[in-house]
């Protein structure tokens, strides 16, 4: 959220101000009704505004570092669109406004599209039959959504996981942007003041435990033994397309946080945060666990690192 943000300044006078003139100054049925006009008016020229404005670039809300986050903004930048991206602090928008991230933004049909699965598949379908967004489709769809499912799930258990035992370390805030200079400053500022009451909220709703980061980890176990198989022919990718896919790019970006590689994590925050991983902030357990995969399932370890090198830092 961004206080300049006209969609914002708008919601906060709807939400907050109108309420607010309404009941101090004992404002009159007629000049309630007023307000009400005037804020509908100012609503619908920006609605004019926006569907006429030549200004199309996408909005893309992330947080700080974050493996959701990654999966999109490799796409977009893949797919060549001109987007801006606008990283929140944390959990703060999901605490205040109830909004997860990702989310999409695209002015010139006024749509919003969160969740980053449902992302891509708005992308796929506006750019899947061109040139440059054949990525985006594999010959067996079937075949593709059903492994694209099995990766989301993938998503969810390295983020309980990996929260169970990020909580416990000083990294938090730093996951959570207070060092990222395109996060709003007062955003900066909050997060350091409420960050125990985030994670206290997020251990809730995650249903964060030793027991549930131990069953996690499982299912990531059983997610690389999946690719694992996979590779053992020798296919240069997931699916043995002659072209990097989307699943290819959902895999490795859902599991890249969780990579030994040096270079992997570094681009996880976008392309503007010199972010170093501190492996020695972490538990035993939880390097253990890093290096059990690493060691486990080397071919997968190496596809995640060389589809970064290929092909993520190539733009």
């Amino acid at each position: 959220m961004r206080i300049n943000n006209p969609d914002t300044i708008l919601y906060i006078v709807q939400a907050l101000f109108l309420p607010l003139i309404v009941s101090i100054w004992g404002a009159s049925v007629w000049n309630t009704i007023l307000l009400v006009g005037l804020l509908l008016l100012a609503c619908w020229l920006k609605n004019i505004y926006d569907l006429s404005s030549s200004k199309r670039t996408w909005i893309f809300n992330t947080i700080s570092i974050s493996h959701y986050s990654e999966k999109v903004r490799w796409t977009l930048e893949k797919l060549g669109v001109d987007f801006r991206e606008e990283p929140d602090a944390g959990i703060i928008m999901l605490l205040f406004l109830g909004r997860t991230v990702p989310t999409l933004y695209i002015p010139a049909i006024r749509t919003t599209v969160s969740n980053s699965k449902d992302i891509l598949s708005y992308l796929r379908g506006r750019y899947g039959h061109s040139n440059k967004g054949k990525f985006l489709l594999v010959p067996d769809m079937q075949q593709g959504f059903e492994l694209e499912s099995k990766f989301d799930r993938l998503g969810l258990s390295v983020q309980r996981w990996g929260y169970y035992y990020l909580l416990q370390t000083p990294s938090l805030n730093t996951f959570w942007g207070v060092k990222e200079p395109r996060v709003p400053f007062w955003q900066r500022k909050l997060l350091c003041a409420i960050s125990p009451i985030l994670a206290l909220f997020l251990t809730k709703i995650l249903k964060l435990s030793h027991s549930k980061a131990r069953e996690e980890f499982e299912i990531v176990k059983e997610t690389f033994e999946l690719t694992e198989d996979l590779l053992k022919d020798g296919r240069k990718y997931l699916l043995e397309t002659d072209e990097i896919s989307y699943i290819d790019i959902t895999f490795a970006s859902l599991s890249g946080l969780i990579s030994l590689s040096e270079d992997v994590p570094k681009l996880y925050p976008g392309r503007t945060l010199n972010w170093e991983r501190d492996l020695t902030e972490f538990s035993e357990e939880y390097v253990n666990d890093m290096e059990y995969l690493h060691h486990h399932y080397p071919l997968t370890s190496k596809f995640i690192e060389r589809v970064y090198l290929e092909d993520r830092l190539n733009f």
